[in-house]
């Protein structure tokens, strides 16, 4: 990535990953599948946390912060 990647967080099983940036922008996708989810933000995001049972979760849930 151009943007500096400020924080990397894996679900419980190890199947998906999230990651946030500088730019606003945090992605959770499957690492064997090929689900990605998105959402940009209006500001840096810090801290990205992925559900720890997001594999068998029907509600695909990650947590993020930022200076706002």
């Amino acid at each position: 990535s151009p943007v500096k990647i400020n924080q990397i967080s894996l679900d419980e099983s190890g199947e998906h990953m999230g990651v946030c940036s500088e730019d606003g922008k945090v992605q959770v996708f499957g690492l064997y599948t090929g689900e990605e989810f998105h959402e940009t933000f209006d500001c840096p995001i810090k801290i990205v946390a992925v559900h720890p049972h997001f594999v068998r979760s029907s509600c695909k849930q990650f947590v993020t912060g930022g200076k706002k």
